[in-house]
């Protein structure tokens, strides 16, 4: 005889089914991800004012204002200023690996939004928000049940919430590439122009924009032939105007993750990128390796169902992945040298994509998901500066210290110098770059009663720093009198 199902657990079913048909409701997905949009922009806002500078971003703000090679000891303030387009256009062909469409695009937004970190962070903190609109309404193509979902795991993922403040490119790319996406699964005459723009806001948005315009043309070759041939014409053109940027970019910093290791390691290395960028980060290591887990099950998951339903989150996810195999092996670098959370955080948008698909397979699962994103999320750190930020150090400094001094190493002269001298708020800085500031430092510190070290960690004046440091120690009457920070 069957057993017929208790009535607590008739109810409990019939509670989790009203549930899922109030959260599956566009109205309670419209909510969601108002709700989303408000939390992940408060949380940019917070990190983008009182998270400390770290080395890129200071390459950044030099680039905007025209000073790609400052003289750190001539007093003027290198930071502020405007750079002219042609301006940014030759300091990133001479200092850069980076294409320009972000640079020119900030620097329009630095007239409107002002010339301060916080500014320029604020941009990339609009882009995420893009994103994280462009997220849902590709969701809600597809017919997912959740897009808000997807929206919420975009908008906490490890890698959005670090670009979201970050004044880099990764941001405005991820929000190409996904409007290239939004505009191909509408047919719209601009996807070419997305995708074009995108390349020309980081180079490794090709590898995933480059295979979304071939899978769209075929895809649209049939029905709408026109629309292909004059959407790959339109790519091909536009993307080919950065050709000799790119020749440049492609050989520069040949000693930059030049250490080759063996393929299983790059692998591993690859695998924890992708774990640990595409989901929120938790304080705690346990929920972070479970979180791990979840994510690659689910990503699995979402890549086999995006497959056979044909769906273009698959063709940009493995083309963006095994893109940077194929780039390594050709530059000659190593991703396991890479940090490569950051860098493959660009293809979270298309893996968090995935990892819904895969939820989606099964209710239940969809919950399970959710609920791990949330206990991760409620246990985040509001702190998100860089591991050896000099920020707290030197506020100590201006707090306590009324007559110290501060030296920087100068390394390749831009990312740790500028660093410093942007959180030393005037105080003033003198930074080690030869032989002749060396001897203006020696000079200068015998009027000051502590001297603060930064050493930038860089072969370019690592011998200089530790002559300086020998020096200074000579010199000093009491060992104390000489405070040396750890290189970055």
């Amino acid at each position: 005889m069957e057993r017929m199902p208790s009535p607590a657990a008739q109810g409990d079913r019939s509670s989790f089914a009203r549930l899922v048909a109030w959260l599956a409701n566009p109205r309670s997905q419209r909510l969601l991800l108002a709700a989303v949009l408000v939390a992940a922009g408060l949380l940019a806002a917070y990190h983008a004012f009182t998270s400390t500078i770290w080395y890129d971003e200071v390459i950044t703000l030099l680039t905007l204002a025209g000073h790609p090679r400052p003289d750190w000891n001539s007093g003027v303030d290198p930071f502020l200023g405007y750079a002219s387009w042609p301006q940014i256009l030759s300091d990133l062909y001479h200092y850069d690996v980076h294409p320009p469409i972000y640079f020119f695009t900030v620097e329009a937004w630095r007239y409107l939004a002002g010339q301060s970190l916080a500014s320029v962070r604020l941009f990339s903190c609009c882009c995420m928000l893009g994103s994280t609109w462009l997220v849902f309404r590709i969701a809600s193509l597809w017919s997912l049940r959740f897009p808000a979902l997807a929206a919420f795991l975009f908008a906490f993922s490890q890698s959005s919430v670090f670009y979201a403040h970050n004044s880099r490119a990764y941001a405005m790319a991820e929000c190409l590439m996904l409007l290239t996406i939004y505009l191909g699964e509408r047919g719209s005459r601009w996807t070419a122009v997305s995708a074009a723009i995108a390349v020309g806001t980081h180079y490794f948005t090709a590898l995933a924009v480059g295979p979304l315009v071939l899978w769209y043309c075929v895809k649209n070759g049939r029905t709408n032939r026109g629309w292909s041939i004059a959407t790959g014409l339109i790519f091909f053109a536009l993307a080919l105007t950065l050709l000799p940027l790119a020749i440049v970019h492609f050989t520069a910093r040949p000693a930059q993750y030049s250490v080759l290791v063996s393929l299983p390691s790059e692998i591993a290395a690859v695998t924890r990128g992708l774990a640990v960028s595409e989901f929120p980060k938790s304080r705690f290591m346990i929920l972070r390796m479970l979180d791990a887990f979840v994510v690659m099950i689910y990503l699995a998951l979402g890549l086999f169902r995006s497959i056979r339903k044909g769906q273009p989150a698959a063709v940009a996810f493995l083309a963006f992945v095994f893109g940077m195999f194929v780039l390594e092996h050709l530059a000659h670098k190593s991703v396991a040298q890479m940090p490569v959370a950051y860098y493959f955080g660009l293809c979270a948008p298309f893996a968090i994509l995935l990892m819904t698909i895969g939820a989606e397979a099964i209710p239940r699962m969809t919950m399970i998901l959710t609920a791990s994103a949330a206990v991760t999320v409620a246990t985040m750190s509001l702190s998100d500066d860089p591991q050896g930020s000099v920020r707290p150090l030197v506020k100590t400094i201006r707090a306590d210290c009324q007559n110290c001094m501060i030296v920087a190493g100068a390394g390749e002269g831009r990312g740790v110098p500028g660093s410093v001298v942007y959180e030393a708020k005037g105080l003033p800085v003198y930074v080690l770059a030869d032989t002749a500031s060396e001897t203006l430092i020696l000079d200068a510190a015998k009027q000051h009663s502590r001297v603060y070290f930064f050493l930038s960690g860089e072969s370019k004046t690592a011998a200089l720093e530790q002559n300086l440091i020998h020096q200074l120690r000579l010199q000093a009457t009491n060992e104390s009198n000489l405070y040396v920070s750890p290189p970055r």
